[in-house]
């Protein structure tokens, strides 16, 4: 029988990774999901894609929020880096209560500041919840060496997850001998009703791989239920060359859209 998958608590501080797309000829910018929860101490980041050269994004909340719980111009974040085509911003890790701020993504002319137009462009009306009580749990898939096999063995066979759970897979217990290998996670196979938005990474929106311990960690939900199966393989680094790989796939079962953290 193989192993049974357990919660190992609170996943802690992810990364939420969404798109922003930006049309200039129609005036118009789509957030991938416009509405979105995280916790306290969580990174979020916006891709914007379709940016013109001498354009830059900024993320604007809107001036009216919870009374006396968020600090203008930023409101639950402690801080905002702006990059070329991406804004990053991290939650404020001392939010003692839930609380949904509004906000907009925009875009500029030159060097978007907030309080300053010169070419600005914004999204409709968008939000973010700050939620205190974690809605997920951190799942793990242990990843093992068969010697004898000569394959890697991965237990569980499965996990179910909802929106707000991680997913971690462990290789600590996978030996280089003698070539330094890297991890690496390949979704194969998805089986459901919907349209994953990409099926290199299955039903995350992103996987954030560690060099010490050795995991690659699945965050975000593309939100698109139904089975996403997968191989996991050690590669060496030098070479390129796949040393070792699972002879069986083992899947993540994806469940649908979260439920509200706030009723």
């Amino acid at each position: 029988m193989g192993k049974e998958s357990a919660c190992l608590g609170p996943p802690g501080p992810v990364t939420h990774m969404f798109e922003v797309d930006v049309d200039l000829e129609r005036f118009d910018i789509q957030v991938a999901e416009p509405d979105f929860v995280v916790q306290p101490g969580d990174t979020v980041v916006w891709q914007f894609r379709g940016l013109p050269k001498d354009w830059t994004p900024w993320i604007s909340m809107d001036e009216a929020g919870p009374v006396g719980s968020v600090i203008e111009p930023f409101g639950p974040f402690a801080s905002i880096s702006q990059a070329a085509s991406t804004v990053l911003a991290v939650v404020r890790a001392d939010l003692d209560t839930d609380q949904t701020c509004s906000y907009r993504a925009a875009v500029q002319r030159g060097l978007a500041v907030p309080g300053t137009v010169l070419a600005q462009l914004v999204s409709q009306p968008a939000s973010v919840t700050v939620s205190k009580e974690s809605p997920g749990c951190q799942w793990v898939f242990e990843v093992t060496l068969d010697r004898d096999a000569g394959t890697l063995n991965v237990q569980p066979d499965q996990i179910v997850r909802k929106p707000g759970d991680t997913v971690l897979f462990d290789f600590s217990h996978v030996p280089d001998e003698g070539d330094l290998l890297r991890p690496r996670v390949s979704f194969k196979h998805y089986t459901g009703g919907g349209t994953p938005p990409n099926t290199f990474f299955g039903p995350f929106s992103s996987l954030v791989t560690t060099a010490e311990p050795r995991t690659i960690l699945g965050q975000g939900n593309s939100m698109v239920a139904g089975n996403y199966s997968f191989e996991v393989a050690m590669i060496a680094k030098a070479s390129g060359e796949v040393r070792w790989v699972a002879s069986v796939d083992p899947a993540v079962d994806n469940e649908g859209p979260p439920p509200d953290p706030l009723q």
